[in-house]
């Protein structure tokens, strides 16, 4: 693995001919849009696109989607009906994601875990089944409320978890190596308040660290923080030990 593919789907990279054989991931990610977008078309091929991911966090079922798609938090508010775990997290406010699922006209992630990679966790294995089929079941329903012309807009308000745009690297020494983990008390604890005291890591040397709000370049306007992909696998090697969030109320059309 050269490259992570879930990282190969700007559009600027996709349409860049000095990029298409760069690696076998940039290779492959042009390959998928092909058949599900193309990402710069007005008229992608796939009007819905869903991403399956497990993850090493414990992030039970988070639902990652762009800000502005609607129709995707009307199937995450759903989704969230049927399933307390279920959480809905915005990806950043930009203009274009690196990310498979913005290829099409709508999408989203499933990030399930905690499960190893590798591994099948048959509790989360289960929900996850169910709560795809419970997804295609409403999209289908969907398209008949529009094909009938019977379906009117509602308002709905739902809470949604927000980047803040932090990402803390574990502690390290001088020549850049792993100089402490995750504090035991943390781990585990995705989507729950972060306050300033907590235990954040726990160096090699015994050394615990706790989590001080004003040591992180937040924005102003965020009073409280949510950490999540704790300790996830595949982000060591983005040096990436916790992402911080904001928890804020959405509130969209959907149509009912």
């Amino acid at each position: 693995v050269d490259e992570d593919l879930n990282r190969c789907y700007l559009a600027a990279d996709l349409d860049d001919e000095a990029k298409k054989d760069t690696n076998k991931e940039r290779k492959r990610a042009r390959e998928v849009d092909a058949k599900l977008g193309p990402k710069s078309s007005e008229n992608p091929h796939c009007d819905l696109v869903i991403d399956l991911h497990n993850t090493s966090a414990a992030t039970d079922v988070a639902l990652m989607m762009a800000p502005d798609d609607d129709f995707a938090h009307e199937l995450g508010y759903h989704l969230m009906s049927l399933d307390k775990g279920v959480r809905i997290v915005n990806w950043n406010t930009q203009s274009d994601w690196p990310l498979c699922a913005s290829v099409g006209r709508s999408g989203m992630t499933f990030e399930v875990g905690p499960c190893p990679w590798g591994c099948l966790a048959p509790e989360l294995f289960e929900r996850s089944l169910k709560l795809l089929l419970a997804l295609l079941d409403y999209v289908e329903l969907h398209n008949k409320r529009i094909a009938s012309a019977e379906a009117s807009l509602k308002s709905i308000t739902l809470p949604v978890f927000r980047f803040t745009g932090v990402a803390i690297d574990y502690p390290r020494t001088d020549d850049g190596d792993l100089d402490g983990m995750i504090h035991p008390e943390l781990q585990g604890r995705d989507f729950e308040e972060l306050k300033d005291g907590d235990p954040l890591f726990a160096k090699f040397d015994g050394t615990r660290l706790p989590f001080e709000k004003s040591s992180y370049k937040l924005p102003e306007k965020v009073s409280s923080v949510y950490p999540i992909f704790i300790n996830e696998a595949a982000y060591y090697e983005k040096k990436t030990a916790v992402m911080l969030f904001d928890k804020v109320d959405k509130t969209f059309q959907m149509h009912a």
